[in-house]
């Protein structure tokens, strides 16, 4: 009994600090408490999880990390075998302690170099020229440094976004030839707009994780608020020193996107942790939501292209899921980024910044409309093709109190059985 309760609550914290949203995290703890028989109920808080068992009540301290989809697709294989029968919960934990105890995929530098490629594959897919794609991986390398040089502690690393923001804007304002600098800040930026955090929260309100929902909601605006700031402060900085910028209209270079969709998908997959074996899958995310996205541009408006896009990126990641297994993130994360709907806002804070209210508050209502098009398209795109069915394996494994001939605690008695439902 303690080692199956142990093992729901361990697997439970570890996928938070990986960053597994708060309904997904819940599902997969039910699902697995039920095939164990056990009383355990596992609520996300904010910065916390609730566990519930009919013994009392327990706080655990946890906050959400950044998204690290190969631990989490780990764990997930771990609930999965364990649901199944196939891994005893003991075994299981011991698998969960050694991927905890793992190096990071990918090393720092590795990180760094992601950074520049992806801001420069976003420059294209934003409508730049050359100049605007090589300032914009410029400063993807530059602001990758920051969260880097400042780990050394946790008062330093929350300065990693307003820091990144304002060297991005001096960059670009003192870049001394003609450049559309707000497509290469955006671009620039791209690894750290809050985008899918804001897209995730929504999803947590939309799916009746209120608390945390609306942490994260409010979380997702303070970074905007930090970034259009940092970068708003870099830029008047670089005009005081040097004069204005050399502003002028970008020149697309459309014969590039497929090679930027490319270098997007291999950058968000260092980014985001993927195994390098899904960088086709990731691929294929990227392709779907850029698709979708024109496609439902064209037909029902700019305002809804987000939410076609969302949706093909769903059914894309369903599709894989059920090919594969694994669970949606490994796609459906990556697929969520490439549309950036944490520009709108970041665009909106900067006028705000500017003093100019009414763009400012167009921007903000933009990116509330975009962010629910990226909601309404992947709940729907999950009804229309979930990726598994709800309980597709009972594994009859009961999980007893008691002592074994040794003394020790009997953990998990009875047969292994897996029955299809």
């Amino acid at each position: 009994m303690v080692e199956c309760t142990n093992f729901v609550v361990a697997v439970s914290v570890a996928m938070r600090r990986w960053g597994a949203p708060a309904w997904r995290l819940e599902d997969d703890a039910a699902r697995l408490s039920a095939a164990l028989g056990l009383r355990v109920g596992i609520h996300v808080l904010p910065t916390s999880i609730l566990v519930s068992e009919p013994t009392g009540t327990r706080v655990l301290s946890v906050r959400a990390g950044a998204p690290a989809l190969d631990r989490t697709d780990a764990a997930v294989q771990l609930v999965d075998a364990v649901v199944a029968g196939s891994l005893r919960p003991y075994e299981a934990l011991a698998h969960l302690s050694a991927l905890e105890a793992a190096p990071a995929r990918y090393p720092g530098w590795a990180r760094v170099a992601a950074g520049g490629a992806s801001s420069s594959a976003a420059a294209v897919l934003l409508g730049g020229g050359i100049p605007e794609v090589g300032v914009a991986a410029g400063i993807g390398l530059l602001t990758g440094c920051v969260p880097v040089a400042l780990r050394g502690s946790p008062e330093r690393a929350r300065l990693a976004d307003p820091a990144a923001a304002f060297l991005a804007g001096l960059v670009v304002a003192a870049w001394p030839g003609p450049l559309a600098g707000e497509i290469s800040l955006l671009a620039g930026l791209i690894a750290f707009l809050p985008g899918f955090s804001l897209t995730t929260a929504l999803i947590e309100l939309a799916t009746g994780h209120l608390v945390s929902g609306a942490t994260g909601l409010v979380a997702s605006g303070v970074a905007l608020m930090q970034l259009g700031l940092g970068a708003a402060v870099g830029s008047r900085l670089a005009q005081l020193a040097l004069g204005p910028a050399n502003a002028a209209s970008a020149v697309p270079i459309p014969e590039l996107v497929p090679l930027a969709m490319g270098v997007a998908s291999l950058g968000f997959a260092v980014l985001l942790s993927v195994p390098g074996r899904w960088v086709p899958a990731v691929g294929l995310a990227v392709g779907a939501a850029l698709s979708g996205e024109w496609l439902g541009g064209w037909a029902l408006g700019p305002g809804l292209g987000a939410g076609v896009g969302a949706l093909a990126v769903a059914l894309a990641a369903s599709l894989v899921t059920r090919a594969t297994g694994h669970p949606l993130a490994l796609v459906q994360t990556p697929g969520l980024l490439i549309l950036v709907p944490g520009a709108i806002g970041f665009r909106a804070v900067q006028d705000l910044i500017r003093g100019d209210l009414d763009a400012g508050v167009a921007g903000l209502t933009g990116t509330a409309l975009a962010a629910m098009a990226l909601v309404g398209g992947s709940l729907v795109g999950a009804a229309l093709l979930p990726a598994r069915r709800s309980d597709p394996v009972r594994a009859t494994l009961s999980c007893r109190g008691g002592e074994d001939a040794n003394g020790g605690l009997a953990v998990c008695a009875g047969g292994v059985r897996g029955e299809t439902l």
